[in-house]
């Protein structure tokens, strides 16, 4: 199965859309659109998807939004795409873990881990931080894999404050590209209109993709 994104460009980058069986990562700053392209994503799967099979939104910061899925589905033939989902809003690193157990007795289709670094990296540091993240992308690897299902992690690129000393975040995306098959990096672009850039790290290629974000979802 591959699920479009709703942009042509970003399909275009990504292989033709998200893929099932393989651990698709977005990751950037805060307000690059990861958090769009996953509820452009849910309805797109809706779509395609069998009456008995899943989409899981497993949300680690609060940013899940039914009203916009109910507003991007509402641009489809049909607007049931909300039932298609099974939101589990998690509260700590060890919830968010037994998550990915549970889910493998609901017959998913696609996982969205939103956003997969938030509340490990509230917890652990440093080298622990590393394990238990590798740990758990690991586990999502294999669901991807025995499952046939689409994984869809976003992860926001910052800093945080360790002992008075700032910690870079790539130590945390190192850890990350160990388990991740596809990994964009996502970014706003200055244009007159609001616009965002994808740029594809692995596979790395020299191509770069140009996507916007409307009432509808992602779009050219």
């Amino acid at each position: 199965m591959i699920v479009s994104t709703g942009s042509k460009s970003l399909d275009s980058l990504l292989g033709g859309g998200v893929h099932s069986g393989l651990v698709t990562d977005f990751f950037g700053k805060s307000g690059t659109g990861k958090s769009q392209i996953c509820f452009t994503l849910c309805v797109n799967c809706a779509y395609e998807i069998l009456p008995s099979e899943r989409i899981i939104f497993i949300d680690t910061t609060g940013n899940f939004r039914p009203e916009r899925i109910k507003e991007i589905a509402s641009f489809k033939t049909k607007s049931n795409a909300l039932s298609k989902i099974s939101y589990l809003r998690v509260f700590n690193s060890s919830d968010q873990v037994y998550a990915i157990n549970k889910v493998q007795t609901m017959n998913a289709r696609m996982i969205i881990v939103d956003n997969i670094s938030f509340l490990i990296s509230n917890e652990y540091s440093g080298v622990e931080m590393h394990l238990v993240l590798m740990k758990h992308l690991h586990s999502l690897s294999l669901t991807a894999i025995a499952h046939d299902c689409a994984v869809i992690i976003t992860n926001t690129q910052r800093y945080t404050q360790t002992n008075g000393s700032f910690v870079d975040q790539e130590f945390m995306m190192m850890s990350i590209s160990l388990f991740t098959h596809i990994r964009a990096k996502l970014e706003s672009w200055n244009s007159d209109k609001p616009k965002y850039k994808a740029t594809l790290l692995h596979p790395r290629t020299s191509k770069d993709s140009y996507f916007g974000i409307a009432r509808r979802g992602i779009i050219d």
